[in-house]
């Protein structure tokens, strides 16, 4: 079995992985639109990061013992948006300001949850 360490350590890479790869799609949209490799690879890299992602944070559920607390289900939620928004980069680039701040505002509240959820009264 994985220490939670393990699984954090999936999950923080995930994250990282997963906006790096809307980063370059988000750019690739804006610079080089026809440019199908950079698409590809955008796509496979936040993927990843979104798998990763889930992998991890169930394995530290699993791990801790958490049972499902709010902070917890918000999380998921943000991980669902997140992964729709794939799709939003490729078929709707006119949206990509917007995503671009929406991907790093839920991102970084995906953060303050993991770091603070636990701490927060209301989200227990």
């Amino acid at each position: 079995m994985l220490s939670s360490n393990v699984y954090l350590f999936l999950h923080l890479f995930g994250a990282f992985l997963m906006v790096m790869g809307y980063g370059a799609l988000l750019a690739r949209a804006v610079l080089a639109p026809d440019n199908k490799p950079m698409r590809i690879m955008g796509a496979v890299v936040s993927g990843t990061g979104l798998f990763l992602i889930i992998l991890g944070g169930f394995g530290m559920k699993a791990r801790l013992h958490y049972d499902w607390p709010m902070w917890l289900n918000i999380k998921i939620v943000i991980w669902l948006l997140l992964g729709a928004a794939l799709s939003m980069v490729n078929k709707k680039p006119e949206w990509n300001k917007v995503l671009w701040i929406a991907i790093i505002v839920l991102a970084g509240f995906a953060a303050w949850l993991g770091v603070f959820g636990n701490t927060v009264q209301a989200l227990q």
